[in-house]
């Protein structure tokens, strides 16, 4: 059981939190700015989408080192799991509400499952090695 941990914790988890802070503070950023010429939806769109992209370029590259796919294929790939990511968080969310009627607790608790959702997916799934010569 160790053994399974430590392979899921290398320094891929501690980059990907790296990118994931960076990524939400670009987000601030650009929503912030946009605020002063946009209503609030589209500026949250645009930043969203800036820094997702700036995500997943920066995570294929160093977080996870794997361009061997072609770049639309594991973009596309990257927003299914953001997809995933965001309906895991919701329901976690919707479901800690309900339990503990504590806004704060659901929000912090759905935001750390989706977290780890989110690296499963990215890790396993979006930037997937081959092994062995090309099988996966």
């Amino acid at each position: 059981m160790k053994k399974n941990i430590s392979s899921l914790v290398d320094a891929s988890l501690f980059k990907f939190l790296l990118i994931g802070g960076a990524s939400t503070a670009l987000d601030f950023v650009i929503y912030t700015l946009l605020g002063r010429w946009l209503t609030p939806t589209p500026a949250k769109l645009i930043s969203m989408l800036c820094s997702t992209l700036l995500a997943f370029l920066i995570n294929r590259s160093w977080t996870f080192q794997n361009k061997e796919q072609g770049l639309l294929k594991s973009l596309g790939k990257y927003y299914l799991a953001q997809a995933a990511n965001i309906t895991v968080n919701v329901l976690v969310n919707a479901l800690l509400l309900y339990l503990t009627d504590n806004r704060i607790l659901a929000f912090v608790g759905a935001t750390g499952i989706a977290m780890c959702v989110n690296y499963l997916l990215q890790r396993f799934f979006v930037f997937r090695k081959k092994k062995n010569g090309g099988v996966k």
